[in-house]
């Protein structure tokens, strides 16, 4: 879901129907951190209680790729390791595992532990 007023609107409501359970966001659309739109979208999160999933995917400039952004907005933090397979990322198939085919190196997780 692009970012958007109305999709602000949905996900402010998902902490009402979820309580007691911590709500985890993760954006699969890139609009949501932009640049120039992280710091509305770390605090719209945090005003409202949702914890935002980090994601680790392939670097492409699809629109359903996020940037990898380290962030927390919630006393949980949680973190998608998708893997960085570009050559599979949207190809449709039965085998959805196919898209995720990828073993992380020790270099590429520890750009993760700061």
């Amino acid at each position: 879901m692009k970012k958007s007023d109305q999709a602000k609107d949905e996900l402010s409501r998902v902490r009402g129907l979820l309580d007691p359970l911590v709500p985890l966001v993760e954006f699969r659309h890139r609009s949501w951190l932009e640049k120039e739109e992280r710091d509305d979208t770390f605090s719209f999160l945090e005003r409202n209680g949702l914890a935002y999933v980090s994601v680790d995917a392939p670097r492409t400039r699809a629109s359903n790729v996020v940037p990898p952004v380290a962030a927390v907005t919630h006393s949980v933090a949680y973190i998608r390791f998708h893997g960085r397979n570009a050559k599979t990322w949207n190809i449709r198939s039965e085998k959805s595992s196919e898209r995720f085919d990828w073993m992380y190196s020790a270099e590429e997780l520890g750009e993760w532990v700061e």
